[in-house]
């Protein structure tokens, strides 16, 4: 599928980590959405070196964009323009995709992304968490304020464990 071409996807998937990088999570995301109806969702995914390869085949449109965060909070002035520049990014995407949900793969800072960008396009999210997700969120006051603000405002929470 050509990334340039606007096509009507049922929700955007949005993760910074996909294969080829290496992670969990990731590879988790390629497969279980693999497994979906061609042409169903649009993975809005990290940028990755040697990528093109393997999105050629993948039965999903690919978008892949610079979505690193290099802190997952907003207390500082780089972050908050980093989740700036996401928002902008992820909602025009949403809009010219008309996507109707996003599916963030963790809380922060995907789903901080899809809670903002609802706020302006009214696309509902739904958020993935894992344990990991609950280990960074007890790190600092900050982190546990966000995550339990996004939670709380998504459509659906999917857990992968009972952790």
């Amino acid at each position: 599928m050509n990334p340039a071409e606007p096509v009507h996807a049922d929700a955007m998937i949005l993760s910074e980590v996909f294969p080829p990088q290496k992670g969990g999570r990731g590879s988790w995301l390629w497969e279980m959405y693999k497994r979906q109806p061609a042409g169903k969702y649009l993975m809005a995914v990290g940028d990755s070196e040697g990528a093109d390869a393997r999105d050629r085949d993948y039965p999903q449109q690919i978008q892949r964009l610079n979505l690193a965060m290099p802190f997952r909070g907003v207390s500082n002035i780089e972050s908050l323009r980093h989740y700036a520049r996401q928002v902008r990014m992820i909602g025009r995407l949403a809009r010219r995709h008309s996507v109707t949900a996003i599916h963030a793969a963790r809380p922060l800072s995907e789903g901080l992304v899809a809670r903002l960008v609802k706020l302006t396009t009214g696309s509902p999210y739904l958020c993935y968490v894992h344990g990991e997700d609950v280990n960074i969120a007890l790190t600092s006051r900050e982190l546990k304020i966000l995550t339990h603000s996004v939670l709380k405002q998504a459509q659906a929470i999917i857990a992968n464990s009972s952790f």
